[in-house]
């Protein structure tokens, strides 16, 4: 028995191959940058300028920016996770690991945008977080590359979009 529960903590942390904690800054010239794709609801036409994402170790990943801080999304391994994607509209998703790829899926009847697909990976060195979004809609289908560096300067709250008070 205490053999078969440590192979399950091996099996459950391996799981996990990366983490996307910290801030990272958009690379418009790296990127594919497309009318109505990227990540509705947070800012600069679903591509913001900075991602501020939390990595938590029960493996959610929290992602945040500068613009509509109201509208942070996490995601939940393995369970069902509301998001937004259109003004008022939230559509349920789901996420799982798929190598070292974090992919995040969901989709909505009804809705403008019917559904969506996220594929969060990392360069080998931790230094460049890619994001592929991709969203149906009646349309079609859109995807947008957002290619994203690591920074360890935030400027004050004060200058963002939404400032702060002090």
């Amino acid at each position: 028995m205490f053999t078969g529960l440590c192979l399950f903590f091996v099996t459950d942390a391996s799981a996990q191959p990366v983490n996307f904690s910290g801030t990272w800054v958009l690379d418009p010239s790296q990127s594919t940058l497309l009318p109505g794709g990227g990540l509705a609801r947070l800012g600069d036409g679903g591509s913001p300028g900075r991602l501020h994402i939390t990595h938590s170790t029960n493996g959610d990943v929290t992602l945040l920016s500068e613009v509509n801080e109201s509208q942070a999304r996490t995601y939940k391994v393995g369970t069902e996770s509301p998001i937004p994607v259109s003004q008022d509209i939230d559509m349920t998703v789901t996420s799982h690991w798929q190598g070292s790829s974090f992919i995040v899926e969901g989709q909505r009847e009804g809705a403008d945008i019917s559904a969506v697909r996220r594929v969060l990976s990392l360069s080998t060195d931790g230094s460049i977080l890619t994001i592929e979004a991709s969203s149906t809609s009646t349309t079609g289908t859109n995807t947008a590359v957002l290619m994203y560096t690591r920074t360890d300067t935030v400027p004050t709250c004060e200058t963002w979009s939404t400032p702060c008070d002090q």
